[in-house]
C-alpha cells in the first residue's frame, strides 16, 4: 500500500529540539493543518466543527534514514523545502512499487528493537513497541490534538487561497510534518481514563521553574517585569517574583505562554545534566538560549537564528518520547 500526505503541519518549531514529547502536554501551542492541494475542499471537513479534538496520523519526518531502503520507502520532508523533498521521494516509491520491481529494491536494515524513553532517565531499555519513540519500522506518528478554529479563508502570504485550514492547540510537531490521515476523536471509543500507562505509572515527573535571568542577552528588545530572587538566577534555590511578564516582538501573550510550557517540559535528553551546559532551540523564529540547574531552568540569551554565531551542535534528541 502506498499513502500520500493529505496535510503539512505548520509549528513554531523549525528543528526537532524541543518539540513536546507528547501531544496535549502544552495546552497553548498553536499549529496550523494545512491541506494538499489535491484535498483541499471544504466538504472533507463538514461536521469537524462539531468535535473538538481530531487524531493525526504523521510520519517522522524529520529522522535520518538508517539506510537506503529507509530513504525510499519513508518520504522525507526538508524544512525549508517541504514540498520539493517530498516530491523525490514519492517518486523514488512509486518506482520501486511498480510491477516487476520488487527484485530491485534494497532490503531493509533490521530496525532497532530497543529504545530509551526519556521517562526512565534515558539510559533503560524498553521495547519499541512499549514506546511511543520516534525511531520505529515504521516512522509513523499519533497525536490527539485540540481544534482550535478552522478557518475556511484562508490564504497564503501571496493570497493565494489554501482554505480551509486547522488550526489546533498542543500538537508535538515540527514544522513540514507530513500528515497521513485525519480522525474525529469521539469520547465513548477513544477515552479510558482508568487504563494503566505501563512504565509511565511509575514514574513521577514534575516541570520546571522556568525562569529570564535578569542578565538574559538578546539582539531584540526583550523586557521582562518578573524579578529573579536568590544568589543565581540559575540555582535550585531560586525563586520568581509572579506574575513574570516577558515582551518579545512579535510574540503575543500566548506566544510566551507557550514558551515557558514548552521549557518546562525540559527539552533537554534526559542523560545530559550538565548545570553549565547551553542549549539552544528554535521557536517561533527566534533562537532561545538556556541551562538547567535542578529544577530552575534559566533562559539566558534569545536572538534571531540567522546571527552568524548560531549553532544547534550542542543539541541532541532523545531516542524515546
Amino acid at each position: 500500500m502506498f499513502i500520500e500526505p493529505v496535510a503539512r503541519f505548520r509549528s513554531p518549531f523549525k528543528t526537532k529540539f524541543g518539540i513536546p514529547r507528547q501531544a496535549g502536554l502544552v495546552p497553548e501551542l498553536k499549529g496550523r493543518i494545512v491541506f494538499e492541494a489535491r484535498v483541499r475542499s471544504a466538504d472533507a471537513v463538514r461536521g469537524l466543527e462539531g468535535f473538538e479534538y481530531i487524531w493525526l496520523i504523521w510520519g517522522f519526518s524529520g529522522n535520518k534514514p538508517r539506510s537506503a531502503a529507509s530513504s525510499v520507502a519513508e518520504p522525507t520532508n526538508s524544512v525549508v523545502e517541504p514540498a520539493e523533498a517530498h516530491r523525490t521521494s514519492t517518486e523514488s516509491l512509486r518506482q520501486a512499487q511498480r510491477p516487476g520491481k520488487a527484485a530491485q529494491r534494497p532490503e531493509r536494515e533490521a530496525f532497532q528493537t530497543t529504545v530509551r524513553p526519556p521517562r526512565l532517565g534515558g539510559n533503560e531499555r524498553i521495547g519499541v513497541f512499549a514506546s511511543r519513540s520516534p525511531f520505529r519500522p515504521n516512522g509513523l506518528g499519533l497525536s490527539s490534538v485540540r481544534i482550535e478554529f478552522i478557518e475556511y479563508d484562508a490564504k497564503d502570504p501571496d493570497g493565494k487561497p489554501i482554505g480551509p485550514v486547522i488550526n489546533v492547540l498542543g500538537a508535538d510537531l515540527m514544522d513540514g510534518t507530513p500528515i497521513y490521515d485525519i480522525k474525529p476523536y469521539v469520547t465513548y471509543a477513544d477515552s479510558h481514563p482508568e487504563a494503566a500507562s505501563g512504565f509511565v505509572d511509575d514514574k513521577e515527573w514534575r516541570p520546571l521553574k522556568v525562569v529570564f535571568a535578569e542578565s538574559v542577552t538578546s539582539d531584540v528588545p526583550v523586557t521582562s517585569t518578573g524579578s529573579v530572587t536568590g544568589d543565581d538566577a540559575g540555582s535550585p534555590n531560586a525563586s520568581v517574583t509572579e506574575p513574570v511578564e516577558v515582551t518579545i516582538p512579535g510574540w503575543t501573550e500566548s506566544d510566551v505562554a507557550a514558551l515557558k510550557e514548552v521549557l518546562a517540559q525540559d527539552p533537554r535528553p534526559r542523560y545530559q545534566n550538565d548545570p553549565d551546559k547551553i542549549y539552544g532551540m528554535i521557536f517561533n523564529d527566534m533562537d532561545i538560549r538556556f541551562k538547567v540547574d535542578g529544577d530552575v531552568l534559566s533562559v539566558v540569551e534569545i536572538k534571531h537564528p540567522k546571527d552568524e554565531n548560531y549553532s544547534t551542535d550542542t543539541n541532541k534528541t532523545n531516542e524515546g518520547r
